[in-house]
């Protein structure tokens, strides 16, 4: 009821619309003679309420969608940053793996360089030990005698040991 009297008002003001901002409010109680009671009790309501209330709806609404995609946004820069984050993380563990591996090849070389230097020294010394005592005509030998030259030579191994030793290969002393 209170609806159909609005309307009925709203429809009245609009005949005696002048101009845009402008009315006729005598000329409204010919048109209905309540016109202005109503006009007491409504106010003066714009004419197109309708429109006006549905821009607020609209504006709100838009402002509701620029909140929510600003809200996105972040969330979408947030995992964009967390993933270039884990990217960078998981590059650094790479390289810091491919530096131990590198590094634990060089100890064992070095490993193997070392060991294989002892038993130069070894042998230098064993030939150096078999040529003082170990003479035929002296009897400290034991009557061997002195080494011939091919096994003075098996105990000096010249060269390195290159790759071929394993990863896992580890020296006890």
């Amino acid at each position: 009821m209170v609806q159909n009297m609005r309307h009925q008002y709203l429809g009245v003001k609009q005949k005696i619309r002048v101009s845009k901002d402008e009315f006729n409010w005598k000329d409204g109680e010919n048109h209905w003679e309540n016109f202005l009671k109503y006009k007491e009790v409504f106010g003066d309501v714009e004419l197109d309420g309708k429109g006006k209330r549905l821009k607020k709806k609209m504006k709100k609404k838009k402002n509701i969608w620029k909140k929510k995609k600003k809200k996105m946004v972040l969330v979408v820069m947030t995992i964009i940053v967390a993933r270039n984050w884990v990217k960078l993380k998981l590059e650094w563990r790479e390289r810091m793996v491919g530096l131990q591996i590198q590094h634990e090849k060089q100890m064992m070389q070095m490993h193997a360089e070392a060991c294989q230097n002892q038993l130069q020294i070894l042998g230098v010394m064993a030939r150096f030990v078999c040529q003082f005592f170990g003479s035929m005509s002296d009897g400290l030998g034991g009557g061997l005698g002195t080494l011939p030259p091919q096994i003075l030579q098996n105990l000096q191994h010249p060269g390195g040991l290159g790759d071929k030793w394993e990863a896992g290969f580890q020296f006890a002393f």
